[in-house]
């Protein structure tokens, strides 16, 4: 299993699997099941990030759960329900705004606000 940690990892996260986390992230308060990507400069707190995921570079992923998807660059999303099986544009965010239970698979273009 390899792991290449150039970022910062707390000690409330746990990293496990194939996981790569490049320069100038942050992983706070996470866990990280790998095979994971995390590109330069991204901040991911209080969240879970399950295996397959590859996360662009200037990501802010906050008190979410992430499987199987590709987030791009400048992706911001602070949603709890699990996102699956996804791909989120360049520039995107997915926001929670109101109580869901459900998981959710989307492929969202550039520029794009998803409130859910």
């Amino acid at each position: 299993t390899v792991k290449i940690i150039n970022g910062k990892i707390d000690s409330n996260s746990h990293i496990s699997g194939a996981v790569i986390v490049d320069k100038g992230s942050s992983i706070i308060n996470s866990i990280i099941s790998g095979p994971v990507v995390i590109g330069p400069n991204t901040t991911i707190s209080n969240s879970v990030i399950g295996s397959y995921c590859s996360i662009g570079p200037n990501c802010t992923i906050k008190n979410s759960n992430l499987e199987k998807s590709v987030v791009l660059s400048q992706v911001n999303v602070k949603y709890k329900n699990k996102i699956k099986n996804s791909i989120l544009g360049h520039r995107s965010s997915v926001i929670q705004s109101h109580k869901n239970n459900s998981s959710t698979s989307m492929i969202i273009g550039d520029d794009t606000e998803v409130l859910l």
